[in-house]
């Protein structure tokens, strides 16, 4: 979908983070 930069940013993140590590910057 169209998100703002910062929220691809986060969702991308996100994704990446449940592969290693505990907490995604979109729950902190």
């Amino acid at each position: 979908g169209q998100l703002p930069k910062g929220a691809a940013y986060l969702e991308a993140e996100g994704e990446k983070s449940h592969e290693g590590a505990r907490v995604s910057p979109g729950e902190i």
